[in-house]
């Protein structure tokens, strides 16, 4: 790849790695890599207006896999920035807050779902529809028509990508706070030690768990989703905290049966039934 390109990049890994290492609080550290990252970015869209590529592969490479990276972890921080900024200062508010902003996460994957599947698919097969500037685009479909971005540095789905990676990174940093929220502080750590394994996938007890609380026979609803998660969890030896917002909200994708589990459930229950009153 250009030398030029090279560069920016590897500069832009070395940064990333140190500020990630860093202790500082949220705030300082998004407003630190922003101010960084913006003229790097203005750097490297000022090349591209010139730029020519040697090949459709050397082009798809770099909207696909290196400038997507960039902009997510821009996104990423302006994301990080405003939420922050935004937060009640209350911490029995701020668990809310940030699982209505899952929730706000959700419904762009559901928007963006065309993209957002053949990333998750690792799919080759449109990238040079995808990942190349002068790929004959329906502007009925893209955003950059209306945006009036200049397509000499974007394909305008390098954009889309990065902001489906920062959206993804976004919701590790909310159930990373979520948990965090969640922690007690100045309780003596539970002795109880659970002899019962999950021995499902976490998907399907994530499906058991919001089945659960949506039916409101656990304190009567009066529970949040993620202590339910975390209580089930000690009793069924399974870790949910990182992962229970992604799996509904690939339950909510499913095409074609929401509930494939609790289906099952009930299917194994009625077939017991049967076999038991057969042999009566």
């Amino acid at each position: 790849m250009n030398v030029f390109i090279n560069q920016i990049y590897e500069e832009f890994e070395q940064k990333d790695k140190k500020f990630t290492q860093h202790k500082k609080e949220n705030i300082a550290l998004a407003k630190e890599m922003i101010h960084w990252m913006g003229p790097k970015i203005e750097e490297l869209n000022q090349f591209l207006k010139t730029y020519e590529f040697g090949t459709d592969e050397e082009e798809i490479h770099f909207f696909k896999y290196v400038k997507s990276k960039i902009m997510s972890r821009f996104m990423f921080c302006k994301e990080v920035l405003r939420m922050e900024v935004a937060k009640p200062p209350s911490k029995i508010l701020q668990s809310k807050y940030y699982e209505n902003e899952l929730e706000r996460n959700a419904r762009y994957f559901k928007r963006e779902y065309k993209i957002y599947e053949y990333y998750r698919a690792n799919a080759i097969e449109l990238d040079v529809f995808y990942f190349t500037r002068n790929a004959q685009k329906n502007i009925l479909e893209t955003e950059c028509f209306q945006m009036n971005i200049d397509p000499r540095i974007t394909t305008c789905y390098d954009f889309k990508l990065a902001k489906i990676m920062a959206t993804e990174a976004i919701e590790t940093f909310i159930e990373n706070q979520i948990t965090y929220l969640n922690t007690p502080t100045d309780k003596p750590e539970s002795q109880f030690i659970s002899k019962w394994h999950w021995s499902g996938s976490k998907t399907d007890l994530t499906e058991l768990i919001y089945a659960l609380h949506s039916k409101k026979i656990i304190n009567n609803g009066n529970t949040d989703i993620m202590e339910l998660a975390t209580d089930l969890g000690k009793l069924l030896n399974i870790e949910l905290n990182q992962t229970i917002y992604r799996n509904y909200t690939d339950i909510k994708s499913r095409k074609i049966t929401k509930t494939k589990f609790l289906d099952s459930l009930s299917e194994s229950l009625i077939n017991k039934i049967v076999e038991e009153e057969y042999k009566q």
